[in-house]
């Protein structure tokens, strides 16, 4: 068992396997960065911040892995999210999917529609790249990605461009579900090619850019474990000042295994 593996293993409570973890897995695969033990369950906590104010979000979700299928002759990944958000006192919830490419060169996500509830219908459109190879720092690449920018009041933005860069490898994170040897650490930054409405502190509303940022690091054989979220709001006709920005935080709490329509407890807790 590698170093990275092993200090996976010795994190969670005794006796139990890291999910996903093959002992013989090379560590510079893609793939050996995603869950690939079915029945995975992580939940993460999270906030977000408006200029550096008060927290006015509080944000829990989980990510249930349900391994591979072949749909429309491809071969994916399925990942169920559910969202739960705190907002002044008010709750709401959604539960979306997800379809990834996951092989020894690249993870990559990709669309789908739902024709009805049940049956996805799955198209590789090149979507947005999470890891790839070859996973060595400085390695940079070019995405398009759909994102939503809170500063424009949860505006969707499709086509967004940015520079994705692994920034760090063989990192040691530490996460509230633990600590976690051997991780990779990427930054993603771009910049809307047009203005949106953004309100600044005093509640006055300018036209101004958005620059988006977001670092993520992997965990060997458990995937993203803590993603920090930046926006900054750049004024149109002040392209050095910052308008108003908003920082979203959020890390791993807990792993869980899902068994015969029950979930056990990997964390210990």
């Amino acid at each position: 068992m590698t170093i990275a593996a092993l200090a996976i293993a010795l994190a969670l409570a005794p006796g139990m396997a890291a999910p996903g973890t093959d002992p013989g897995l090379e560590l510079l695969s893609p793939r050996s960065f995603w869950p690939d033990d079915p029945g995975t369950v992580l939940t993460f906590k999270g906030t977000q911040k408006y200029h550096d104010a008060v927290v006015v979000r509080e944000i829990s979700y989980t990510q249930e892995f349900l391994g591979l299928a072949v749909i429309d002759g491809i071969e994916v990944q399925e990942t169920h999210e559910r969202l739960e958000v705190v907002q002044a006192g008010e709750k709401y919830r959604v539960e979306s999917r997800w379809f990834q490419v996951v092989d020894d060169d690249l993870i990559r996500v990709v669309g789908f529609q739902m024709e009805d509830q049940n049956e996805p219908t799955i198209f590789d459109d090149g979507g947005e790249i999470v890891l790839r190879r070859p996973l060595e720092e400085g390695e940079e690449w070019q995405n398009t990605s759909t994102e939503i920018f809170l500063l424009a009041q949860d505006d969707e933005v499709k086509d967004f461009r940015s520079r994705c860069t692994i920034v760090g490898t063989d990192q040691l994170i530490r996460v509230a579900a633990g600590e976690f040897a051997g991780c990779l650490v990427t930054r993603s930054v771009g910049m809307t090619e047009g203005t949106f409405q953004v309100f600044d502190a005093e509640g006055r509303p300018t036209a101004a850019y958005i620059e988006h940022s977001v670092e993520r690091a992997f965990a060997p054989g458990l995937g993203c474990i803590r993603t920090v979220k930046r926006e900054r709001a750049v004024p149109a006709t002040h392209p050095y000042r910052t308008l108003a920005h908003v920082v979203y935080r959020s890390e791993l709490f807990r792993i869980d295994k899902k068994q015969d329509s029950r979930s056990k407890s990997l964390s210990g807790d």
